[in-house]
């Protein structure tokens, strides 16, 4: 009787192991590549719609751009140690998702990336565009999801099919994108296209694109995501263009995003427009975003900038604003400004702010000031 139970016992555990197994296996991605990775990517995305159509519950298709990044940066999930314990994109296309080896080494990757000697080494990287398709149809209408990751990270696809086309140029990439922009629906899968457009290469294409959404767009939102991605194109015609949006687009929004845009061009040029706006804006709330950017910047002009707006502007808001500007500087340049207003500035509530910001600043210039205004008043 012991005999035939251990037997039964035996064959459980078989039938246990064989469905464990079979569960594993059903929680992997399938995967479908194209034949021809050679083709173009239109040609590829046509082969792609056909095969689209046995997912009727829903699919992916993607393909991938080579990237220069740097070494230590990232796009898409990084980070929470859930993430580590699953396979990475790589891994998912390769068919390697139960491969712990490649895991663990990739855990170790991304979790010790900070002790790099070289955090700004620039490194090609291959990164991933991926449309989802909720009936499968490949139409661009229907898209309702997009997501963009380096393929050595994690990726959420939800079990669903990956239709995987393959590693494309840069310029066929970015007309392929610009072109279907047009045919997409959803305004979120619209938000993701103008980043996926912007991370490419910098080009006179990207800056077409974004330009025109800035100045054709009728979505207001839409048109602030262009202006953002403006300001990290470089090219020659973008600040004239962002100067121009700032001074006379009709969204508030818009114009307010422009002036951001601006601070985020690292350039000497982009520094002398924001002086400019900071002093002489036409409209109060430019101006007040222009001191406050430039008050984030570490330019050495920005201090005598943010003093001057701080005695000459007549609206004591703007000159508050300044104030605080100067407070942001960094390595404490702002700090002989602000003494200088917390002692002979002709409004007593500005000089009442130049102290408090002061206070905040922990330089020890500061909390000598402050002591002798407390015993001379």
């Amino acid at each position: 009787m012991m005999k035939y139970f251990n037997l039964f016992i035996l064959v459980l555990l078989i039938i246990i192991t064989i469905g464990i197994c079979n569960s594993v296996l059903a929680q992997q991605t399938k995967v479908i590549k194209c034949p021809d990775m050679l083709q173009s990517l239109e040609a590829r995305w046509k082969w792609a719609k056909q095969e689209g159509n046995n997912f009727r519950d829903g699919c992916w298709i993607g393909y991938g751009i080579e990237r220069l990044m740097s070494k230590n940066s990232w796009i898409g999930s990084h980070g929470g140690s859930e993430k580590y314990d699953r396979p990475t994109l790589n891994m998912i296309i390769e068919g390697r998702e139960d491969d712990q080896t490649l895991r663990e080494a990739a855990q170790l990757a991304l979790t010790n990336w900070e002790n790099s000697k070289d955090k700004n080494e620039k490194v090609l990287k291959e990164v991933a565009i991926l449309f989802y398709f909720k009936d499968g149809s490949a139409n661009f209408e229907n898209s309702t999801n997009l997501k963009i990751s380096n393929l050595d990270l994690w990726v959420n696809l939800k079990n669903q099919p990956l239709i995987w086309l393959g590693k494309t140029g840069q310029n066929e990439s970015i007309n392929f994108l610009k072109n279907n922009y047009k045919n997409t629906k959803s305004q979120d899968v619209k938000e993701d296209l103008i980043v996926a457009v912007s991370l490419h290469k910098e080009s006179p294409e990207v800056f077409a694109f974004l330009k025109n959404i800035v100045k054709n767009e009728k979505n207001e939102d839409l048109r602030e995501d262009a202006v953002f991605w403006l300001g990290q194109q470089d090219n020659d015609e973008v600040l004239d263009f962002l100067v121009d949006t700032a001074h006379n687009d009709r969204s508030m929004d818009v114009r307010e995003q422009a002036v951001f845009a601006i601070s985020q061009v690292e350039t000497d040029e982009a520094v002398d427009v924001l002086i400019g706006l900071a002093k002489k804006a036409e409209d109060n709330d430019i101006q007040e975003k222009a001191i406050f950017w430039l008050g984030q910047k570490a330019a050495d002009k920005s201090a005598d900038v943010l003093e001057d707006v701080a005695y000459d502007e007549d609206e004591v808001e703007i000159q508050k604003q300044a104030v605080f500007a100067l407070s942001q500087l960094s390595e404490g340049k702002g700090v002989s400004s602000l003494i200088k207003i917390a002692k002979d500035h002709p409004n007593g509530e500005i000089r009442k702010k130049a102290i408090f910001w002061l206070g905040q600043t922990n330089d020890p210039r500061a909390l000598d000031v402050i002591v002798s205004i407390l015993k001379n008043k």
